[in-house]
């Protein structure tokens, strides 16, 4: 049985993202609303129905979440399989990298991780994305 704050709508896992439904998140086979059509494979709707929720509170908003997503896995006996996300968002008049990644180190310093330094086989790092 998935939670049903693990559930969503196909617009919110994929539509609203503007990326493709590729087949990778679980369906509900017979779902009450729409709301809850399939299982959640992103923190990310979430996020941001809050912040659009919240869109009248005083800014800086300053959310975070840890839970479980889940995706399909044929290697297991049901099909699928939960994996647990962070997802964190700061919304501002002004960009808060700084802000998120203070939060990242934080979460890594009570986790025991030590950021890498050069060698990237050990610890953790930040890097760039296109996208």
């Amino acid at each position: 049985m998935i939670p049903l704050c693990a559930q969503c709508s196909t617009e919110e896992n994929f539509a609203f993202l503007n990326k493709p439904d590729q087949g990778e998140a679980v369906k509900i086979s017979n779902p009450k609303t729409v709301e809850f059509q399939q299982a959640r494979t992103t923190l990310i709707p979430g996020m941001l129905k809050t912040a659009f929720s919240n869109k009248k509170m005083p800014l800086p908003l300053k959310l975070f979440e840890i839970s479980d997503v889940v995706v399909k896995d044929a290697s297991k006996d049901v099909g699928a399989k939960n994996l647990r996300k962070l997802c964190a968002l700061y919304l501002n008049i002004s960009s808060g990298f700084e802000i998120i990644h203070g939060f990242l180190d934080r979460i890594m310093e009570v986790l025991d991780q030590k950021p890498s330094g050069e060698d990237k086989s050990v610890g953790y790092y930040i890097q760039p994305v296109d996208g």
